[in-house]
């Protein structure tokens, strides 16, 4: 994870302070948001505390319901 975070800090440096986003979950990151307790709350909460322009943060589609599942 501290790579990605290096990265998305380093492209809000450059940008700020206009507002950035990022996406992430990406299947080739899987082993290891996989083994985080709540992916997208922990990578989240990392990018905000790196990144203060950042204003929106997005889970990708193609790995969503790995993380939540449909509920029947």
């Amino acid at each position: 994870m501290d790579q990605i975070i290096l990265e998305f800090a380093r492209w809000a440096r450059w940008f700020y302070p206009a507002p950035v986003g990022f996406q992430f979950g990406y299947p080739s990151d899987r082993h290891w948001w996989e083994k985080l307790a709540d992916p997208p709350a922990d990578i989240g909460r990392e990018i905000i505390l790196t990144a203060p322009n950042a204003t929106d943060l997005y889970w990708v589609d193609f790995t969503v319901k790995d993380i939540w599942p449909n509920k029947k």
